[in-house]
């Protein structure tokens, strides 16, 4: 393989990362188990694996830019107007009509067409530069997501799952700074590094994994 290959090829998987970051469904474990005894290594596995909705749809949920309807149709009530949610929405969607100004549809559609182009190795500097711009919106996005849940503590112990008890990532000012992998809030435990979660019905259960005494309301 070329050089000139091998660097739009390198570009061209910068660039499906990022989209996947925006628009991609998150495939997240989370620890269940309907056994009242539950114990570590019990034979339910206590995992299930599940989606949560992309980094864009929840960002428009939040914001009340999506139709909410109830079990039987009602309309549930939308959240308050939020808008550095609102902003963020609208520079993705600028964004993806600037980088694909002749795909139809909404920005899913179009991001998702630009992550399954292909592009020429004399195009790698520009699939480059939209990658990192995508990037950015990205952590943007997850950053506002974050932000917007409720208090989290620190568990300074490893996560059972992927064994990391400590990740760097850049808080909002740029700066790399080490969080706790593992944050816990009252409604559960969930590992910043790998994504496994564990609900607030078993937390009990992860404390018997991470061998402590007792997990505080």
């Amino acid at each position: 393989m070329s050089s000139n290959q091998s660097t739009i090829r390198d570009a061209t998987s910068e660039l499906d990362t990022a989209i996947n970051r925006i628009v991609g469904p998150k495939w997240v474990p989370v620890n269940r188990c309907t056994t009242p005894t539950h114990k570590p290594h019990c034979a339910c596995g206590g995992t299930q694996n599940t989606f949560q909705p992309s980094t864009y749809h929840q960002l428009k949920e939040d914001a009340g830019q999506t139709d909410q309807t109830g079990d039987r149709g009602q309309a549930k009530s939308r959240p308050p107007l939020w808008v550095d949610a609102i902003d963020w929405i609208t520079s993705i969607d600028t964004l993806a009509t600037q980088l694909a100004p002749t795909t139809g549809g909404d920005t899913t559609n179009k991001l998702n067409t630009l992550a399954t182009t292909t592009f020429a190795p004399e195009q790698a500097d520009w699939v480059y530069a939209s990658a990192r711009a995508l990037a950015a919106l990205a952590l943007a996005g997850e950053t506002l997501i974050e932000g917007n849940h409720i208090r989290k503590l620190d568990v300074v112990a490893p996560c059972p799952q992927c064994e990391q008890s400590l990740i760097h990532r850049k808080d909002t000012g740029g700066d790399i700074v080490r969080k706790a992998a593992l944050q816990l809030t009252v409604n559960g435990c969930q590992c910043i590094a790998c994504g496994a979660r564990w609900d607030k019905d078993h937390l009990h259960f992860l404390a018997d994994l991470l061998q402590c005494n007792s997990v505080s309301n």
